[in-house]
């Protein structure tokens, strides 16, 4: 519509109308123009609010920057399973992507958080630490995904017959961001971690303090029964 709104636009510009004529698009074009300006305005606010929920999710900038950068490579297996599934960007994609980008959030969330707990238990910075938060993720990681992958595999298999004309797309595109979104969290994000997390110890938590707390007492508890 870009394309023959200008096209239009530059041939009635030679056009020589009457006096008190003359010609203008239909409001329709204006009205969707006036709806994508607000769509962007929408998704910068959200782009801001996700790292600053990132920021206080981790307590620390550089984390909430590292966190924030794998967002887009969380999507890229949803973006390219789109371009190859050749359809229209419909409600149906941008679904399937956002609940693409909700998991890749989560994971990486759930990933940074296992390094920093085992830190703040008195594991050094380095390779052991990253590589053991990572083994301990992959399961459960491995397990959500293979749920989500069989829910989604025959949406994908029947193809867009009748009734299937959103789930088809959305399927698609969630069981293409899930590969990306697993590689990220396996691969990417702790190599990250490690290059540019930092190296200073995390501080310890309040809920983390309280935890340790409560398996003293019932340690004290148990020695003195």
């Amino acid at each position: 519509m870009q394309a023959v709104s200008s096209e239009l636009r530059g041939r009635l510009d030679k056009v020589a109308f009457p006096f008190e004529y003359h010609a203008e698009l239909l409001k329709d074009y204006g009205s969707q123009q006036n709806a994508q300006r607000r769509l962007f305005g929408f998704v910068l606010a959200a782009i801001v609010a996700l790292f600053l929920f990132l920021q206080a999710a981790f307590g620390s900038w550089r984390l909430a920057i590292i966190g924030f950068a794998m967002v887009p490579l969380s999507l890229v297996g949803g973006v390219v399973a789109a371009r190859f599934y050749g359809g229209p960007m419909t409600l149906a994609t941008i679904a399937g992507l956002l609940a693409v980008l909700t998991l890749g959030v989560r994971n990486t969330i759930m990933l940074v958080d296992r390094i920093q707990r085992l830190r703040r238990s008195g594991e050094p910075f380095g390779p052991d630490v990253v590589a053991r938060g990572a083994s301990e993720r992959l399961g459960s990681t491995l397990v959500s995904a293979a749920v989500i992958a069989v829910a989604l595999v025959p949406a994908v298999v029947l193809g867009t017959g009748p009734g299937r004309e959103l789930i088809h797309p959305m399927a698609a595109v969630m069981l293409g961001g899930l590969v990306s979104v697993l590689l990220v969290n396996m691969f990417v994000l702790p190599a990250l971690y490690l290059r540019f997390g930092p190296r200073q110890e995390p501080s310890v938590l309040r809920f983390d303090t309280e935890d340790e707390e409560r398996r003293r007492m019932a340690a004290s508890v148990l020695a003195a029964g």
